[in-house]
């Protein structure tokens, strides 16, 4: 009988308890934005949940509704910026677990503890979970602890749908995902990993972005190694990009050997035709053309010089028809300024690389539009990139010209090169390109040009009219000496002019006669051979002040 009535009298308070718990729903404190950043309603459906602050030392679940059901965009993730404040000194986060569920999914530890992550510690945390939902509107936080004593706090400060990644991304602060990890080694360097669970790897294309690399890293990719190497004193210019095409398509897992501020791979953008790709041109000569965007030709934008646009073409044939007639608009002597219809220099040669800036490029295409002149599909399409690059700007109707200047060059290699010339052609071409947009470096180069021995100097305009440039063109004479001398490792300058193109004059009778006197002994020139070495010393020691980059070599991924 007592048990009945006990019975009777707890029931009523047991229905009046549940029913105030299920019908708890105050606005909340808790910040909550959508993949727009539009900020909403966020309602507490718990006691304790409308401060979006928990006591570590509570044992309790805090649940949350958003007003209304929110779309989550494909390959999102959740970024949880929280903080924890402890009362006094304590191992609070070793002994107390925060975890989030979304919706009815998958429940998500989050750390509490920077240092735990391999990271300075920091009572700011972000941390950003995978999203592979649909849409969402209930999150709840469960606070577990061992503790009874009251010495933290977990005060969340906003929740935000955004793009999804793995790894750790430097911002205002570091944001950190699932699925990865950094571990300090022996040698004073570190290990970052990204390797996530087959159900939640991004479902698109990923670009991998590295940031504040230390002087020399390696990079593996699932089989696919990157050997790092960047030697500036700004660590915020040691950073990379390496883009989907040059990844493998599952990169799977990731990890990097040697020190960085952070690591993180991302969706990659979907461009235009019209946009070019950022990469370095270490990447670039490596990059599969089986990724490429057209099965003729690839182009880039140059990573640390984005006005530089790079054209890796399939084989020469492709290559020409981009810019064979800009050669000899450009440089060719007995073309130059006009524009030479097919027939006309169908016989002859163009080049095996290609460098125009956009002085010369606007004058081409104004001239072809002036002139109604039938331009290849190719040089049409080059005309497009040069406009989107931002090259060539077009006119308002009613100039005279269609195109004005804009900023930056474009240079070019092709497959049909051998691989150890597809590297000197990209030096070659890249020092052109960096001469184009730089006045510095154009002012060193005439300063070297003014003190070169004028033997030296006498031997070098043979060979460039030999080469068929139009000598007359004191910039374009300018460019090519200075190319020449950089293209190539400093140990190897004194060879190259000393002996290898000293011989192709000396070959020529008539041109002979511009060459200094010859070691008979030893087949070479020494004049040309101490001169062009200390030329080649003289620019690489200014390229490595200027941009970390040097003799022989542009790319700082192979």
């Amino acid at each position: 009988m007592k048990q009945r009535l006990w019975i009777v009298l707890f029931f009523p308070i047991l229905c009046i308890t549940f029913l105030s718990t299920c019908s708890y729903k105050k606005i909340s404190e808790l910040s909550f934005y959508d993949a727009n950043e539009t900020m909403l309603p966020v309602y507490a459906l718990s006691h304790g949940a409308n401060k979006a602050a928990f006591k570590l030392s509570n044992q309790k679940q805090y649940f949350y509704e958003i007003e209304n059901k929110t779309v989550i965009p494909k390959n999102h993730c959740l970024e949880i910026d929280y903080v924890i404040e402890y009362a006094k000194a304590t191992n609070e986060s070793m002994q107390s677990v925060v975890t989030v569920k979304i919706e009815n999914g998958k429940s998500w530890i989050l750390p509490l503890d920077m240092n735990v992550l391999g990271f300075e510690p920091d009572k700011n945390l972000r941390y950003a979970i995978p999203l592979t939902i649909s849409e969402i509107q209930n999150i709840s936080f469960d606070v577990e602890s061992t503790q009874k004593e009251n010495t933290g706090i977990f005060r969340i400060n906003s929740l935000r749908i955004r793009d999804g990644f793995y790894g750790a991304k430097q911002e205002d602060k570091i944001v950190v995902s699932p699925f990865f990890s950094k571990a300090a080694l022996s040698n004073n360097s570190t290990v970052f990993t990204i390797e996530p669970l087959q159900e939640y790897v991004l479902n698109s294309p990923v670009t991998l972005s590295l940031r504040g690399l230390s002087d020399v890293c390696r990079i593996h990719t699932n089989g696919r190694i990157f050997d790092y190497s960047y030697f500036v004193t700004d660590k915020s210019k040691q950073n990379i990009n390496i883009p989907y095409g040059a990844l493998p398509d599952i990169p799977y897992p990731v990890t990097l050997l040697g020190n960085a501020d952070s690591m993180y791979l991302a969706s990659a953008s979907i461009l235009d035709s019209n946009m070019a790709i950022s990469a370095d041109p270490g990447i670039i000569l490596s990059y599969p053309p089986g990724k490429w965007r057209s099965p003729q030709y690839e182009f880039f934008s140059w990573d640390i010089f984005p006005q530089i646009i790079i054209f890796d073409t399939k084989n020469y044939e492709q290559q020409d028809k981009l810019f064979k007639r800009l050669a000899f608009f450009a440089e060719k002597k007995g073309f130059r300024g006009r524009l030479a219809s097919d027939k006309e220099i169908e016989g002859l040669h163009g080049w095996n690389a290609h460098d125009y800036n956009a002085q010369t490029l606007v004058n081409f295409f104004n001239m072809a539009a002036k002139q109604n002149f039938n331009l290849l599909e190719e040089e049409k399409q080059l005309c497009g990139i040069l406009i989107a690059a931002g090259i060539m700007l077009v006119n308002d109707a009613g100039y005279d010209e269609k195109y004005r200047e804009g900023t930056g060059a474009v240079i070019s290699i092709s497959r049909e090169s051998p691989e150890y010339l597809r590297g000197l052609f990209m030096v070659h071409e890249g020092f052109h390109g960096i001469f184009f947009i730089d006045e510095d470096f154009r002012k060193f180069t005439n300063e070297r040009w003014t003190k070169l021995n004028p033997a030296a100097k006498r031997f070098l305009l043979s060979f460039f009219d030999y080469q068929q440039y139009d000598i007359k063109d004191n910039y374009l004479v300018l460019n090519e000496f200075m190319a020449h001398c950089l293209q190539q490792n400093v140990s190897a300058a004194g060879e190259y002019f000393g002996k290898t193109i000293a011989q192709r004059i000396e070959a020529i009778e008539w041109r002979a006669s511009s060459l200094p006197k010859k070691n008979e002994e030893s087949g070479t020139w020494p004049l040309l051979a101490d001169s062009f070495y200390a030329e080649a010393d003289a620019f690489s020691k200014y390229a490595s002040v200027r941009w970390g980059l040097r003799a022989g070599k542009v790319w700082r991924v192979q």
